[in-house]
């Protein structure tokens, strides 16, 4: 058995195929979008919460193409 990456945790792997920084930034667009997503659902429901901050929302979303 002499495969390459045995032994490696997953960062190093991933630094090894040139994949760690563009996985990090995926990643972070995800966990964004869903508190975004969150904190939506959460205030839907409050008035005060409306407009401003949902186009907000909406525009954020959008930049980190949330996956739908």
């Amino acid at each position: 058995m002499d495969e390459k990456h045995i032994g490696n945790n997953f960062d190093e792997f991933l630094t090894e195929e040139d994949l760690l920084d563009e996985c990090n930034a995926l990643a972070m667009e995800r966990v964004i979008a869903w508190q975004i997503e969150q904190d939506n659902e959460s205030t839907a429901s409050d008035p005060n919460h409306h407009g401003v901050r949902k186009r907000e929302y909406a525009m954020l979303a959008h930049v980190f193409h949330k996956e739908t």
